[in-house]
């Protein structure tokens, strides 16, 4: 979800271990002063991936922009989708949390965290409370350690139609001070106090419970890592789905899954579903559908899907628009309306931060998936 002009020229040139499956290292929860106590990481390889299949490109009818914000400094980074069909929104280049709504394609400053520069992974753990990571990161979006946190926003008495709007509640959950690069977020499914957070430079999964404020290191592998690649992001963006954690790495160019269990804890290898295709600088975060497909931003321009199969598609903005996605970020199914739950909300961090001389802020863009 983190992508800088400096990095895409990179591209273009109580403490008991669980018993851990091969090249997955796990541990239960602890309260411990050093939470990454040196386990091994070992080099299995993981499950094969499938057969590679060609990607074809489209530019399709299907990609609307909603809103582009007017400060060309701004750099959205992750969403998350309320039930009333409004989007929550983070962003790297500020300490902000934005609402918007897509009827009427109207965004508002939800909150702004102190302290940090930057707003990161977003999840709804119980309904219209979301967790948010927060941290600083430079004008190069280069991570700072142990500026890490963890957020939570209680929106019951924050509604956009009202003049008001009330207040959002926000409180600080804890600090993670052993974090190196935090970005993508997700819940433990059936859990109303289990979220996973990727640390991109650490290649892991932290979990945190956001009840207790306890964390720890859930899942630890070489395909979190960044491998050989000079990109300095590895495990990027993350979902949980049908007993699986989904996984983009940005800078090994790789998708795919684990299973986990009902605490996080992976129960076997990971498997490598996809490689980017030819010319892509970087897979960033991802979605999953109601059929087990996974739709990818991909930087610089598109929306990857790549099916169940194996089978990539990339769609970008339709031929003859006047906009385009620039460096998508994030991407989440819509609530609310039969309509949004087959669309795809999609922010990009535009291309003024991104690309010298660049002047395409942050954007929101929908994708209608019945007509891809």
């Amino acid at each position: 979800m983190l992508f800088s002009h400096f990095t895409a020229l990179a591209f273009l040139s109580t403490t008991a271990a669980v018993p851990a499956s091969p090249g997955v290292t796990q541990m239960v929860w602890q309260i411990v002063q050093n939470p990454l106590r040196e386990e091994p990481v070992f080099s299995a390889p993981a499950v094969s991936p499938l057969e590679e299949i060609p990607s074809t490109l489209q530019e399709s009818n299907a990609v609307e922009l909603l809103y582009e914000f007017g400060d060309k400094s701004v750099t959205l980074e992750n969403l998350a989708a309320r039930s009333n069909g409004h989007l929550v929104v983070t962003a790297t280049s500020h300490p902000d949390i934005y609402s918007f709504d897509p009827h009427r394609r109207i965004q508002y400053l939800l909150y702004t965290i102190p302290g940090v520069t930057s707003t990161l992974g977003i999840v709804e753990i119980t309904p219209d409370v979301f967790i948010v990571a927060a941290g600083n990161y430079t004008k190069d979006l280069a991570a700072i350690e142990g500026t890490f946190s963890i957020w939570s926003v209680d929106l019951h008495n924050y509604h956009d139609l009202t003049d008001s709007h009330g207040t959002p509640i926000v409180k600080k959950i804890t600090d993670i001070p052993h974090a190196k690069a935090l970005n993508g977020m997700t819940k433990v499914e059936g859990s109303s106090n289990l979220v996973l957070v990727a640390d991109s430079a650490l290649g892991a999964i932290w979990r945190v419970d956001v009840t207790s404020g306890k964390y720890n290191v859930a899942i630890k592998h070489l395909l979190f890592s960044c491998g050989d690649s000079p990109f300095p992001l590895g495990i990027n963006g993350i979902r949980t789905y049908e007993g699986k954690l989904w996984f983009v790495n940005s800078a090994q160019k790789l998708y795919g899954n684990v299973d986990i269990d009902n605490t996080g804890a992976a129960l076997g290898e990971p498997r490598i579903l996809a490689h980017c295709y030819p010319g892509v600088q970087a897979w960033d975060d991802v979605a999953i559908d109601w059929e087990g497909n996974g739709w990818i931003a991909t930087h610089a321009d598109a929306v990857t899907e790549v099916t169940v199969g194996g089978k990539q598609r990339n769609f970008t903005a339709p031929a003859g628009a006047n906009y385009a996605i620039r460096h998508p970020t994030s991407l989440v199914f819509g609530r609310g309306s039969r309509t949004f739950e087959k669309t795809l909300f999609v922010v990009t961090a535009g291309a003024s931060g991104y690309e010298p001389g660049g002047q395409t802020p942050g954007q929101i863009l929908a994708v209608d998936t019945r007509q891809c």
